[in-house]
């Protein structure tokens, strides 16, 4: 399959991505190669490379680092999940310690169900809109070579500005949080 072909069937399986929702991911706990092949089964097909989605010292350095509860006796539970698949969307994009901050915020917020199905619902929908767009700019092309570049060049613009809002709006919310336990501090002191 040449390149152009395979780009259009990644805009046509985009165009059709499902994300999990809570209700969808197993309730029983999972062993770290079980939760391994749930994040491939309903995340490989983001892949642009054959390397993993996921893999046993990405979920370590996730646990050691604080970005997720360690598992109990070696399981991982639902909690862990959907907070792996948010991670494993946003990792090529955001830092970990945003992604964490987003994940915190959004859980505390909305709780871990409405954060994931809320997540999955945003990514869904925009990954479709972009992949429909760039479907529809080739079906009466004549220079698909030139008709590349140009989306190419137009997503990364996007993705560049998309980041410094995101590096903006984490910056905001990371900020807020001292405010708000630098006030409760005064408070008490004040009692």
């Amino acid at each position: 399959m040449n390149n152009e072909a395979l780009f259009f069937e990644k805009m046509k399986l985009f165009g059709t991505f499902k994300m999990p929702r809570w209700s969808e991911l197993p309730e029983i706990e999972l062993y770290m190669d079980q939760v391994i092949s749930v994040a491939d089964k309903y995340l490989g097909a983001l892949s642009s490379s054959s390397d993993p989605v996921l893999t046993p010292s990405m979920i370590n350095n996730y646990v050691k680092n604080h970005i997720l509860p360690p598992p109990v006796k070696k399981k991982y539970s639902r909690e862990h999940l959907a907070k792996l698949m948010v991670i494993c969307v946003l990792k090529p994009v955001m830092e970990i310690s945003a992604i964490a901050d987003v994940i915190n915020l959004s859980e505390k917020l909305f709780g871990t169900a409405r954060m994931l199905d809320d997540f999955s619902a945003m990514f869904e929908e925009r990954l479709c809109a972009l992949s429909k767009s760039a479907a529809a700019l080739f079906e009466n092309a004549e220079n698909t070579e030139e008709l590349l570049c140009a989306v190419a060049t137009e997503n990364a613009i996007s993705a560049v500005t998309e980041k410094l809002v995101v590096a903006y709006a984490c910056a905001a919310f990371r900020a807020v949080e001292p405010e708000k336990k630098g006030e409760k501090k005064k408070e008490d002191k004040k009692e």
